[in-house]
């Protein structure tokens, strides 16, 4: 049985925020204008990035039976609900429940690993006992953050007490060593261009088999923070260029097998040109582009190479409805990118 863990107080805090108006809510971010000197930056480093993973990781395919952690007071951000907590032997772990999203972040980062791109190490499991989590982890966060009494929360974490959380997404936290410049962090899709073969970056085919994957997914919400530059090294020279949030695919929006099924791959397949503009937000960052040959054949060999339980089983740990169709529609998507005439030259 479920445990409760701090008394009233906290209830009324949840209750008290949502008495708020929402035109007398305090702003917690600021929309100031990116920094030149960053941007510049950024682009110097995004120049010699690569799409593709140097060494592939070892990841956990099937769910996970049970982990145990202690709540984290840390502030968290976007629409899916979320918690971090730190286990046993001090790795810190990102929580996510009660939404399509974690479903379809867990089928993508496997599907983004298994191709040989960089991506989060996420995982289903069947049980989270989380000691010291409030009920409503997220929600009384935040609330507790909007009416300044995060020190009030703080107080009253009681760690002999735990809350379960049953068939949630967990994502290993602080494994990878991310490059931020100021307050950017990221990069956005129309800004792959930047990439430089003869500065050591990914390969012109490369670039455009990461743009096919991303369009292969339907990752329309690729705002730049969803994204983000990680050192593959400790020297950094290469960095990877990553999806970092693959939440919002397989639909749109998210986790919708008749739309990710009916949505072509191609907005123009004679002249094998992407576009997300039919998508939410028309795409976010992502610019409609023709893609190279040699860009389709590397990623229709890599996905030719996934054989049917391979994907049956991608599907099935992530805890898809309707596993059987999936497999088909993946199977439709690949053949639009491999069982097609060349695309023509892009030079």
């Amino acid at each position: 049985m479920r445990k409760a863990i701090v008394g009233v107080s906290l209830a009324g805090i949840v209750i008290a925020w949502l008495a708020i108006p929402p035109g007398m809510m305090p702003t917690l971010a600021s929309d100031r204008p990116p920094d030149p000197e960053d941007t510049r930056a950024r682009h110097a480093v995004l120049a010699r990035a690569k799409v593709f993973v140097d060494t592939p990781e070892e990841r956990t395919e099937t769910p996970v039976d049970e982990i145990e952690c202690r709540f984290l007071d840390t502030p968290v951000s976007g629409t899916t609900a979320k918690f971090d907590c730190t286990r046993s032997d001090g790795s810190r772990i990102r929580v996510k429940y009660g939404s399509d999203e974690i479903h379809a972040e867990v089928a993508a980062t496997h599907l983004l690993a298994a191709l040989g791109f960089g991506a989060d190490d996420v995982a289903m499991v069947r049980r989270v006992r989380c000691h010291g989590c409030p009920r409503w982890p997220m929600i009384t966060r935040q609330a507790a953050r909007r009416l300044h009494l995060d020190e009030f929360l703080r107080e009253r974490i009681n760690y002999d007490r735990h809350t379960d959380f049953e068939w949630v997404s967990v994502e290993q936290r602080g494994r990878i060593n991310e490059l931020k410049f100021g307050d950017q962090e990221g990069w956005s899709w129309d800004e792959l261009s930047v990439i430089d073969p003869s500065a050591g970056g990914a390969t012109h085919a490369e670039v455009d088999a990461f743009r096919l994957m991303a369009v292969f997914l339907n990752h329309w919400d690729n705002k730049a923070a969803n994204q983000r530059l990680v050192c593959q090294a400790p020297k950094c020279d290469h960095p990877l260029a990553m999806i970092q949030d693959a939440g919002s695919t397989f639909g749109p929006k998210k986790v919708n097998l008749r739309a990710w099924n009916e949505i072509p791959v191609w907005a123009d397949a004679a002249t094998c040109t992407l576009s997300m503009k039919d998508l939410p937000y028309e795409g976010s960052t992502f610019q409609d582009v023709s893609v190279s040959e040699e860009g389709r054949r590397l990623l229709a060999g890599r996905l030719l190479q996934l054989t049917r339980p391979q994907v049956t089983a991608l599907f099935t740990n992530a805890r898809f409805d309707d596993v059987d169709g999936w497999v088909a529609a993946f199977g439709r998507r690949v053949d639009a990118i491999a069982r097609r005439p060349p695309c023509p030259s892009t030079t």
